[in-house]
């Protein structure tokens, strides 16, 4: 399936480069963006499955076919198909994706709490499912990366490994285009500038290959940064309105609170194109055609949203609720709250240093003057951007965060993530636009410093991969890892799931503090409907609760529960398994009645 699934989206690369003459480096970012939309407007009107097959199939006869429309530029296969980026770009797929696929651990508490229940939901439902089908996680979430996923198992079985192969090209495609300038005659800086990409990944902490993960923050911070980066690298084509309107809408579909990404990418483009065309005086009519850049996004946020208000469910941060602050901390942890924030930005002080050198040397190298004027302005529209976005986030924390989360800042190097690695993107896509000749300037001129220096970054993306991976496996033996209490929930249900039909209604009941290992049942668990209980319920609601239960697991400590509660389980004489470990994790599944397909 996955090979199906790539030789399809090569099929549409060929086919866009060959008869809309985009760049081949630029299809792929506009298909994986123009799939995503495509399988959204389809699952909403509940037409996923056969819209999806058949986009996949489709793809896949514009690959077969390739032979037949491609016969005749045969003289360019290599100048303008299969350039030196689209060779490595399939490489690195193939090279990263087998890692990933065999070697990966997801480990992480949203990607399993949120990314990978959200995506196997999805794959199981065939599109949207409601709060009454998942009870175990929260839908408020756009489904952008579970609609990616989904194109590459549609037909087979869900499997993680599958997922973390498809994560690769919501990293690498945004990147593509920044070596379309490469020929074949210089594979070697090539060569040297994807291993430098690779490194700056990493040093953001955005993973890939053997030490990947799903987790979205990093396609978020590529992808803002892509549109962007698409506008200045593409200034030859007819239709990059159109081009931009996919990634755009892409972009405000990965997570909650994208749409001021692609409002900010949207200024960006539009005041560039303003200030253009006022210098060439020329008609500034069709720089309203990138409005369709913001309200396009808009529309799929509006719909989403009006896709859970149907279902009574709350958005993820609602506008009016974060415009009405109403701070859940203490005056001494307000106070703590600020030292902290105020420490942490000096990090964002240094990155506004390092990339004002950056610009500044963009701009002494930049010969004309309405492009270092071009150059100032789209910085400088970044730069209050960001001025905005640690404002904001200093508001969140202060005013919508829990006192235990915001007291430790809380995934805000995942926050501040979205806006470094966009901004990344976008200089070393300016770097190519703006400086005369990149090509030569990026060009190493002796050969054997070139082999020194792709040597020397080789070596560090393996050893930091393999030190991150063999820390991952060395924590599967760890008490308390994510690693260790997935492998002890896995045995559990590796004895339990053969004997829990596939739709059955299972009801968790936890009884401890720490909810992790629910979480990771519930996972396991699906495509079974979950319900997550609390243990402080009343003997009335636990006993009316029972009857809509097939099996119901008692998790942890159960003594309590039994007291409570021994009216109701005493009823209960079928006990399935109980199941005992070393760890304190125990389980006893009760078997509440037959199902008709057992």
């Amino acid at each position: 399936m996955l090979l199906i699934a790539c030789l399809s989206l090569l099929g549409y690369s060929l086919l866009l480069c060959r008869f809309i003459r985009w760049p081949i480096e630029s299809t792929i970012f506009f298909i994986v963006s123009a799939i995503i939309v495509i399988n959204y407007i389809a699952a909403y009107f509940g037409l996923l499955q056969p819209i999806s097959e058949g986009l996949l199939w489709m793809g896949g006869a514009a690959f077969l076919l390739s032979p037949v429309y491609l016969w005749k530029e045969r003289s360019f296969l290599w100048s303008r198909y299969f350039t030196p980026g689209l060779v490595l770009f399939w490489l690195l797929i193939i090279v990263f994706g087998l890692m990933a696929y065999y070697l990966v651990v997801l480990d992480q508490w949203d990607e399993l709490g949120r990314w990978l229940p959200y995506a196997k939901h999805l794959h199981h439902a065939r599109g949207f499912f409601t709060p009454q089908q998942a009870p175990d996680i929260q839908i408020d979430y756009p489904p952008g990366t579970a609609l990616w996923y989904y194109y590459f198992m549609q037909t087979g079985a869900y499997k993680e490994n599958t997922t973390a192969f498809a994560h690769l090209f919501l990293i690498f495609t945004p990147l593509l285009l920044l070596v379309r300038h490469y020929t074949w005659k210089v594979w070697l800086s090539l060569f040297i500038a994807s291993i430098l990409f690779l490194t700056l990944l990493l040093l953001m902490k955005i993973r890939f290959g053997p030490v990947g993960s799903v987790m979205v923050d990093g396609p978020t911070a590529l992808f803002f940064g892509g549109v962007i980066a698409s506008y200045f690298s593409l200034k030859e084509i007819r239709s990059l309105p159109f081009y931009l309107f996919f990634p755009a809408m892409a972009l405000a579909l990965l997570k909650p609170m994208n749409l001021p990404f692609v409002a900010v990418a949207f200024a960006v483009v539009f005041c560039d194109q303003i200030y253009s065309r006022l210098q060439n005086k020329s008609s500034l009519l069709p720089a309203f055609y990138y409005l369709g850049m913001l309200f396009l996004p808009a529309s799929l946020v509006l719909s989403w949203n009006h896709y859970l208000l149907e279902n009574d469910v709350i958005p993820a941060w609602r506008l009016d609720t974060f415009l009405h602050p109403h701070s859940p901390l203490t005056a001494l942890q307000y106070v703590e709250v600020v030292r902290k924030y105020s420490f942490s930005m000096i990090p964002a002080l240094a990155f506004i240093a390092i990339l004002g050198t950056a610009t500044f040397f963009i701009y002494k190298k930049t010969m004309d003057r309405t492009n270092q004027r071009r150059l100032l302005l789209s910085q400088a529209l970044l730069l209050l951007a960001y001025i905005f976005y640690l404002l904001s986030l200093f508001y969140i924390y202060l005013y919508h965060i829990q006192p235990h989360l915001a007291l430790q800042l809380n995934s805000l190097y995942r926050f501040l993530l979205i806006f470094y690695g966009a901004w990344i993107v976008i200089i070393l896509s300016q770097i190519l636009y703006f400086i005369d000749t990149p090509v030569n300037f990026i060009k190493m001129k002796r050969r054997s410093t070139s082999y020194l220096f792709a040597s020397l970054l080789i070596l560090l993306v393996s050893v930091y991969s393999t030190v991150v991976w063999l820390g991952q496996k060395s924590r599967l033996h760890k008490p308390h890892s994510m690693i260790y209490l997935r492998s002890q929930v896995q045995k559990i249900l590796s004895v339990t799931a053969s004997h829990i039909p596939t739709n059955a209604r299972v009801g968790l009941i936890w009884t401890g503090n720490d909810t992790l290992k629910l979480h990771l049942l519930a996972y396991e668990l699906l495509p079974r409907q979950v319900f997550l209980l609390q243990d402080d319920r009343s003997k009335e609601q636990f006993k009316k609760l029972l009857p809509n239960l097939d099996y119901l697991f008692l998790v942890n400590d159960t003594s309590n529960l039994k007291a409570n509660y021994y009216s109701s389980l005493s009823q209960l004489n079928r006990t399935v398994f109980q199941i005992d470990k070393k760890d304190k994790l125990s389980v006893v599944i009760y078997k509440m009645r037959n199902l008709s397909n057992e």
